[in-house]
C-alpha cells in the first residue's frame, strides 16, 4: 500500500521574492523542499517542476540551486573561511584564485562572519562559532557558487529569537538580489512571518493557502477564519485554522465523530482553496514562463579530479594536524602494546625448555598479527563515524567524487598506518630476541605492516557498510573473531568442517601469522 505525501500541489516560486513553506509536522513541507530541490532519495513522484516554464530534472534543478539543510553538517576542525573557500574551489572551477578570493570575501561580509572567518567551526567537544554563525557559514557554502535558487530547511531551528529574525533578514536580503528563496518555517514568531514576501501553507500534503504573506489573514477572513487583532498570524493559521480541536468537549465516545467533523471541516478549507481566484493565478504562473530563459551560464560546474583530491588531501592533512591528540594516541598505542608484548614475551630462545620457546613464539607472532589488524581497523570505524555525515552531505551536493574522497583520505592515513606498526614492530622484534638478521627484521615489519594495511581497509568496509556506529561496533567482534580462530593458531584447518574451512582463506591473520612464522 503506498502512501501519498503531497496530493496535487501547484505553486510558484518568483524570484526576488522569499517564499515560506508552513505546515504543522507530518505537512510534506520538507518532502515537498527535498523534491524542488531535485533531493529526493525514495519514492516516486509524479508531475512536472518547470523553471522559466522549461521542463528540468533533479540534476539540473541541483545545477542551478543551492540547498541548506536543517542541521548544519561542516567538518568540525575547518575555519570558516575555509570551510566557504573549499566549497567555492570545488564548486566555481571557473574562477581564478583572485575572482575565488573576491566572491569568498564578499559572501563573508554579506553574511556578516568577518569576526568568525578564522574561528573554528567547533562541537560538542570543541568550542566554536556560535549556533548562529554557524548556520550563516552553511548558508554562505551555498551562496558562494551563485545560485540561482535557495533552498532552506528550517533555518531558524534552534536558535534564539534575534538569531533567527537576523537569519531571516539576510534571506530577504539574498532575495533582494534577484535570487529566489524558499525556506521550511515550522511556526515562525510575528516579526518573522512578517519578513515573508510569499507563504505556501500545507495540511497533510495538500495546499491550504499560497500567496502574499501579507494578504494571507484577509484570505482566511473570506474563508470564514478571521484572525483577531494583535495575534502571531503564524500562530493563528496553526491553531485556528490548521487546527480546531477543543478537547474539552471531547470525551471517549464522540472521538470518532469529532474528527469526522474535523476532516469536513479540512475538506471545506481545501476545495476553498481550489476555487480561489489565488490559485487560478498560481496555476496560470506556474504554465506560463518568463520570458528570461535558463542559459549555460546559470549552472554550477564540476571540478576535475586533480582539484578534488588536490585540496581534499590538504583539508584531510590539516584536519589530522588539528586532531593532535588522535595522532598522539596512535603512537602512544604502538609505544605501549610494543613494550607491554616485548616485556610478557621477553627473551623467547633465552628459555631453557624448548616447548617453552615455541609456546612463547608462536603466542608472541599471532598477538603481532592479531594486534595490527585490531589495532588498525578500530580508529579507522570511530574517526570515519565522525566524518560520515560530513561526507554525505558534501558528495550528495556534487562537491566531489567518491574517488578523489577515499584516495585522499587514504593518502593522508597512509604515512601513520606505516608508521605505528614500524614502531611496533621494531619494539617486539628485539625485545622478543627474534634472529638478529636485517633481512628477516625488515620482512617482520613488512608483514607487520601489510597486516595493519588490511586492519585499516577492513574498518573502512565496516565503516561504509554500517550507518550507526553502535551497531558497527558491535558487528567487528562478531567478523573478526571468526578470522582470529582460523588464523593459525587455535584450529587445526585440515580437521575443521568444511563448510567453515574456507573461512582461513580470507583471514589476513592466517597469512600475517604464517609470513611471521615462516620468517623464524
Amino acid at each position: 500500500h503506498e502512501k501519498v505525501i503531497l496530493k496535487g500541489l501547484t505553486g510558484a516560486f518568483q524570484p526576488g521574492r522569499v517564499t515560506a513553506i508552513l505546515g504543522p509536522s507530518g505537512s510534506g513541507k520538507t518532502s515537498l523542499l527535498n523534491i524542488l530541490a531535485g533531493s529526493v532519495k525514495m519514492g516516486r513522484v509524479d508531475g512536472q517542476l518547470l523553471i522559466n516554464g522549461r521542463n528540468v530534472t533533479g540534476q539540473a534543478i541541483r545545477t542551478i540551486s543551492g540547498y541548506v539543510f536543517q542541521d548544519d553538517v561542516i567538518l568540525p576542525t575547518m575555519t570558516v573561511a575555509e570551510a566557504i573557500t573549499m566549497c567555492a574551489i570545488l564548486r566555481c572551477p571557473d574562477l581564478n584564485p583572485e575572482q575565488r578570493k573576491q566572491r569568498v570575501n564578499e559572501v563573508i561580509a554579506l553574511l556578516e562572519l568577518e569576526k568568525a572567518r578564522d574561528t573554528v567551526i567547533g562541537s560538542a567537544h570543541v568550542k566554536g562559532v556560535s549556533g548562529g554563525e554557524r548556520k550563516r557559514c552553511a548558508i554562505a557554502m551555498e551562496l558562494v557558487t551563485n545560485p540561482s535558487v535557495l533552498f532552506l530547511d528550517e533555518p531558524t531551528s534552534g536558535l534564539d529569537a534575534y538569531t533567527a529574525a537576523t537569519v531571516t533578514f539576510i534571506l530577504r536580503q539574498l532575495a533582494r538580489s534577484g535570487r529566489t528563496v524558499v525556506t521550511v518555517m515550522h511556526q515562525p514568531s510575528s516579526e518573522i512571518f512578517h519578513t515573508f514576501d510569499d507563504v505556501m501553507i500545507l495540511q497533510d500534503g495538500r495546499t491550504v493557502y499560497m500567496g502574499e504573506a501579507e494578504n494571507a489573514v484577509a484570505y482566511f477572513t473570506r474563508a470564514g477564519y478571521p484572525c483577531p487583532t494583535y495575534t502571531n498570524p503564524a500562530d493563528f493559521f496553526f491553531m485556528s485554522v490548521l487546527y480546531r480541536f477543543d478537547p474539552e468537549n471531547l470525551t471517549m465516545g464522540d472521538k470518532t465523530e469529532a474528527n469526522q467533523l474535523e476532516r469536513n471541516r479540512m475538506e471545506h478549507i481545501y476545495e476553498f482553496w481550489r476555487r480561489s481566484p489565488e490559485a487560478a493565478y498560481y496555476e496560470y504562473v506556474a504554465r506560463h514562463p518568463l520570458t528570461r530563459a535558463i542559459t549555460p551560464g546559470m549552472f554550477k560546474q564540476v571540478s576535475s579530479f586533480s582539484v578534488q583530491y588536490n585540496h581534499l588531501l590538504k583539508r584531510a592533512a590539516r584536519n589530522g594536524w588539528r586532531n593532535k591528540m588522535v595522532i598522539q594516541a596512535k603512537f602512544f598505542q604502538a609505544l605501549f602494546f610494543g613494550v607491554f608484548i616485548g616485556l610478557i614475551y621477553l627473551n623467547i630462545p633465552g628459555k631453557d625448555n624448548l616447548a617453552a620457546q615455541i609456546q612463547d613464539m608462536t603466542g608472541a607472532l599471532f598477538f603481532v598479527a592479531v594486534n595490527q589488524f585490531f589495532a588498525n581497523a578500530m580508529p579507522v570505524i570511530t574517526t570515519f563515524a565522525a566524518e560520515r555525515d560530513v561526507f554525505r552531505r558534501e558528495h550528495g551536493n556534487g562537491l566531489y567524487s567518491l574517488p578523489s574522497y577515499f584516495l585522499a583520505k587514504n593518502t593522508v592515513e597512509l604515512p601513520f598506518v606505516i608508521l605505528s606498526p614500524f614502531i611496533f614492530a621494531t619494539i617486539t622484534y628485539w625485545m622478543f630476541g627474534l634472529q638478529a638478521d636485517a633481512g628477516k627484521f625488515f620482512i617482520y615489519v613488512a608483514v607487520a605492516i601489510c597486516v595493519a594495511l588490511c586492519g585499516n581497509g577492513f574498518g573502512t568496509f565496516m565503516a561504509c557498510s554500517i550507518q550507526n556506529l553502535e551497531v558497527t561496533l558491535a558487528l567487528v567482534p562478531v567478523v573478526i573473531l571468526p578470522l582470529m580462530i582460523f588464523g593459525g593458531l587455535f584450529v587445526n584447518t585440515g580437521n575443521a568442517p568444511a563448510w567453515l574451512a574456507w573461512i582461513q582463506w580470507i583471514s589476513p591473520i592466517k597469512y600475517g601469522f604464517s609470513a611471521l612464522a615462516h620468517n623464524q
